[in-house]
């Protein structure tokens, strides 16, 4: 039995890539309003979770404050963008050509709803719970699926899955956040911040993956030595990165912020370091990574300067800068820098993908609708 993989992968359906891009531009959204939230210290504006995405509608505007509209502008853009997600995860798993597998992804996503819907509509402690379960244990059996399969179009497949749960598992995160803060103060929300970003890499990775660029270019040879060491540069760039973010994210949180500020300065300076050198290598052999490696370096050498305002903002408010007013510019500046921080993450990950990337691996697609694919299974 063979299966059908369709029209060469430059067919892809644009409409996918330019939905994974809108997903992305959604989602920074999301980072702005949910990095305020933490600026302002608003997130328990609102101690009832979890609340309708039309709340705000139901209300009468002169009576919340402030955060509280914000807070609940961060919940609604939530939801916005776990509807995006369904439909991005949907139109992966559209195009695959096998039915009983374009089946299992369709069940495996309406589970993972049903189980999400059942937790809203019940409203019970432990139906979160099994909502949680239910979508790890669909993200785990998928990913053993593409481990099975080898195949670069269903590890993209499992992406936009792994993507749906994660927006699942974030929005449980900050619905626990709520629920649990006399409990466990700010720890949840550290993790919340924490994975909202790489939640944003991840959507970004999805968004090159679906390009035509991506499965129409062919990968270059620039040497296997060179290959090798971007390679290497890379994925060390992205877990410095990362740690970066996790510092950063304790010392807005003001969690063990002795210890946060100096592992947040210390993974500062190694990711500028790598980053330089990830731009001399690819510039002494004319890799093509060399532009996104000057995109990072650019990203790196603004957030540098955003980074140091930060830190004289917040040694110039005194002792105890927790515990005194935001001021517009100190908010203007965490802002920026938190985002400019997602986005050196998200770039990061770019240059990895393109960096592990063989002339072999293009992502392929049928584009005729499933009816007419029936006899590839």
């Amino acid at each position: 039995m063979t299966v059908d993989h369709g029209p060469p992968p430059t067919d892809l359906p644009r409409w996918l890539h330019a939905w994974a891009l809108l997903t992305v531009c959604a989602t920074l959204v999301m980072l702005l309003l949910g990095t305020v939230v933490t600026t302002f210290k608003v997130g328990m504006a609102d101690p009832v979770w979890p609340t309708l995405p039309w709340h705000l509608l139901l209300i009468d505007w002169q009576e919340p404050s402030a955060g509280f509209l914000i807070e609940h502008m961060h919940r609604a853009v939530g939801h916005v963008i776990g509807c995006c997600v369904l439909v991005l995860a949907v139109g992966l798993w559209r195009y695959e050509p096998r039915t009983w597998l374009r089946r299992f992804g369709y069940a495996a996503l309406a589970a993972m709803i049903v189980s999400l819907a059942a937790g809203f509509g019940l409203r019970e402690s432990y139906f979160w719970v099994v909502c949680a379960a239910v979508t790890f244990a669909v993200v785990g059996l998928t990913l053993g699926l593409a481990v099975r399969l080898k195949e670069q179009a269903f590890w993209l497949r499992w992406l936009g899955t792994a993507a749906l749960g994660g927006v699942i598992v974030q929005g449980l995160l900050g619905g626990f956040r709520v629920k649990l803060n006399a409990l466990l103060g700010t720890d949840l929300a550290v993790i919340h911040g924490c994975f909202a970003q790489v939640m944003f890499a991840l959507l970004v990775a999805v968004a090159l993956l679906t390009s035509r660029g991506w499965n129409a270019q062919r990968l270059t040879s620039s040497g296997e030595r060179l290959q090798s060491r971007l390679r290497t540069i890379s994925l060390v760039a992205t877990g410095c990165t990362l740690l970066h973010i996790v510092f950063g994210a304790l010392l807005r949180h003001n969690s063990h912020a002795a210890l946060a500020l100096r592992g947040h300065l210390l993974m500062a300076f190694a990711v500028v370091a790598l980053v330089v050198w990830l731009a001399v290598v690819a510039f002494a052999g004319a890799a093509p990574e060399r532009s996104m490696a000057m995109l990072l370096v650019v990203l790196v050498g603004v957030q540098l300067l955003f980074g140091v305002e930060a830190l004289f903002l917040r040694i110039a408010a005194g002792p105890l800068p927790e515990l005194q007013a935001v001021t517009i510019p100190q908010a203007l500046v965490r802002t920026v820098h938190v985002l400019l921080g997602s986005c050196i993450l998200a770039s990061s990950v770019v240059v990895t993908l393109r960096t592990h990337r063989r002339s072999s691996l293009t992502v392929q697609f049928a584009v005729a609708p499933p009816n007419q694919l029936e006899g590839a299974a």
